[in-house]
C-alpha cells in the first residue's frame, strides 16, 4: 500500500486534503465529483498537524473507514483521466506536482520528422512518394544520329531472259551424251553474283509413271564432262498428257574474273529401270535466269 505521507503528496491527494473541511478530529474528504465521501480522522486538528507535515501520520491515526478508503483508492491516472477539470480542459500546472510539472515545462530536443509527401496528382496515399508522377518534360529539338545504312536495298539486274519451250528428246542413260541443249546466257564479270532460275515442263504424251524431270545449268559441259552446275532443278514428271510442273533453284557465283557462258540442259531419269528411255521427246521444259548484283 502506498504510505501515507506519498498519498498525501500526491497530486490527487493534495487536491483532496486542500479541499477537506477539518471539524476537530474529524475531516471529510471528497474525491471528485464521481468519488466516495468518507471520514477521515486525523489527530491534532488540523490538516497542517506536525505528522501530516512530518510525515509521522501512520494507519493508527485513521479510522477503520479510512484505511479501507485508502486501500481500494487508485489515485493518480484513473482519478485524473476521470476528473472534471481534465474533461473541462481547466487543470494547470498549479494542479500537477513538482516532478509533473518539470517534465510538461521541459523543452524536447528531438529532430522534425521527415515529410513524404510530393508534388502533383497522388496515385497511391500508402506510398506516396513511389506513386506520385512527375511531370514531362519538353520534348527535344536534337535530332538523333543517322542510323545504318538498309540492307534490303534493291540489287542490280544484270540477266534477265526466257528461254522458249523446248522437247526434251532423251531420257535415261548418261547426261553427258543424252542432255538436251535449251539456252545459253552470259554471266558478266564480279562478285557474289545471284543466279535464280526456273522450269515450267509440261508433259505432252501420256507415258510411264516415275519419271524425273531435270533442268541442268552448266559452265563446261560436254559429251565427255558433266561441266561445272550453276544451279540444277530435279522435279517429278506427271504420267499423263496435259500435266504440267514447275520447279526452281538459287544458285551464288563467288567471284566470275571473265564473262562466262551458262548453257542450260534438260534431261530425265527414270525410276523404274536403270537407264529406261521412258518420257523421251514427251515432255517440254522452259526456262527462264535472272542473275543480279547486290
Amino acid at each position: 500500500m502506498q504510505s501515507i505521507k506519498s498519498r498525501v503528496t500526491n497530486v490527487n491527494w493534495r487536491k483532496v486534503l486542500r479541499n477537506s473541511v477539518v471539524v476537530g478530529a474529524v475531516m471529510a474528504v471528497c474525491f471528485g465529483a464521481t468519488s466516495a465521501v468518507a471520514a477521515i480522522v486525523i489527530p491534532d486538528n488540523s490538516i497542517n498537524s506536525a505528522k501530516v507535515q512530518n510525515g509521522s501520520l501512520n494507519t493508527i491515526d485513521l479510522d477503520k473507514a479510512t484505511l479501507n478508503l485508502l486501500a481500494n483508492t487508485k489515485p493518480g491516472a484513473d482519478q485524473i483521466d476521470n476528473s472534471n477539470q481534465v474533461k473541462a480542459k481547466t487543470i494547470d500546472e498549479t494542479d500537477l506536482n513538482d516532478a509533473l510539472a518539470a517534465k510538461v515545462n521541459t523543452v524536447g530536443t528531438g529532430q522534425p520528422g521527415k515529410s513524404y509527401g510530393c508534388d502533383g496528382e497522388l496515385v497511391d496515399a500508402e506510398h506516396p512518394a513511389a506513386k506520385c508522377p512527375g511531370k514531362d518534360g519538353a520534348d527535344s529539338t536534337v535530332a538523333g544520329p543517322a542510323g545504318p545504312a538498309a540492307s534490303d536495298a534493291k540489287g542490280t539486274l544484270l540477266v534477265d531472259v526466257d528461254f522458249a519451250a523446248k522437247t526434251v528428246a532423251n531420257c535415261g542413260g548418261t547426261f553427258k551424251t543424252q542432255k538436251t541443249l535449251l539456252g545459253e546466257f552470259t554471266l558478266p564479270v564480279g562478285e557474289n553474283l545471284k543466279i535464280d532460275s526456273q522450269l515450267f515442263g509440261a508433259r505432252t504424251a501420256s507415258g510411264a509413271p516415275g519419271t524425273i524431270a531435270q533442268l541442268a545449268l552448266r559452265v563446261g559441259a560436254s559429251e565427255t564432262e558433266f561441266g561445272d552446275a550453276y544451279g540444277t532443278i530435279l522435279t517429278p514428271l506427271p504420267a499423263f498428257k496435259g500435266r504440267e510442273v514447275t520447279g526452281s533453284a538459287f544458285y551464288v557465283a563467288k567471284k566470275v574474273t571473265e564473262p562466262t557462258k551458262v548453257k542450260l540442259y534438260g534431261f530425265c531419269y527414270n525410276d523404274n529401270a536403270e537407264g529406261s528411255a521412258d518420257g523421251s521427246g514427251q515432255w517440254t521444259a522452259q526456262a527462264s535466269v535472272a542473275v543480279t548484283q547486290g
